[in-house]
Order: structure tokens, then C-alpha cells, then sequence
């Protein structure tokens, strides 16, 4: 009868054994998937911040770009406003040296300075 105990006792230990057996494994399993977890949340962030900076330095390339065209219109601007006023004021001039008669056709300074008058007019238009 004794051998009964004993082998209840040894059933019991073995199952404590066991059941620690299974405790030790679910804790370390769950180490390694928390673990896992936090390589795929790491990788996950490198690749936002990579995502991130490249946005960035597309949006400085393109806000140089914006710039440098901006700074070339505002100078192409004045050139032409420059020459638009100083065409102007040659045709002017001209004319008050020189006036048409009625009956004439207008000679080549005038069409000259009115073609190029036309240009600089195109050229502003066009921009």
C-alpha cells in the first residue's frame, strides 16, 4: 500500500515538473516574440525616418528650385521692364526728331524700334 503514495507522490511531482517545464517555456517564448516585436517596431521606425528625410530633402530641392526660379523672374523682370521703358522712351524720341509726314512710309530706325518694342512686349507676355 505504500507504493500507492509513492506513485501519487511521483505522479504529482512529475506534473509539477512538467507543468513547470511549460510555465519556463511560455515565458521565454514570450521573451523572444517580444523580442521579435521589437525589431520589427525598430525597422518599421528606421524606415519612417528614412521615408521622413527623403521627404525632406525633396521639399529643399524643390524650395531651391522654387527660389532660383523666382530670384531669375524677378531679375528677367526689371531687365525687361528696363528695356520696356527705354524702347519707349527712344520711340518718343524718335518721333520728335524725325515726325512722319502724312503721306510717308516710316524708315527703318522707326521699324527697328517698334519691332523691337514688339519683342520685349512677346517676351514679358510669354512669362
Amino acid at each position: 500500500m505504500e507504493e500507492v503514495p509513492k506513485l501519487g507522490a511521483v505522479l504529482v511531482c512529475t506534473a509539477l515538473v512538467m507543468l513547470a517545464g511549460f510555465a519556463g517555456g511560455w515565458v521565454v517564448n514570450g521573451w523572444r516574440m517580444s523580442a521579435a516585436v521589437a525589431e520589427v517596431r525598430q525597422a518599421r521606425a528606421e524606415d519612417r525616418a528614412d521615408a521622413a528625410e527623403s521627404a525632406l530633402t525633396d521639399l529643399a530641392e524643390g524650395a531651391s528650385r522654387v527660389k532660383a526660379a523666382a530670384d531669375a523672374y524677378k531679375f528677367e523682370s526689371s531687365a525687361i521692364t528696363g528695356q520696356l521703358a527705354q524702347i519707349s522712351k527712344e520711340l518718343k524720341s524718335y518721333a520728335k526728331d524725325k515726325p512722319l509726314p502724312v503721306d510717308c512710309r516710316p524708315d527703318a530706325g522707326r521699324v527697328r524700334s517698334l519691332a523691337e518694342a514688339v519683342a520685349a512686349a512677346k517676351q514679358a507676355a510669354a512669362r
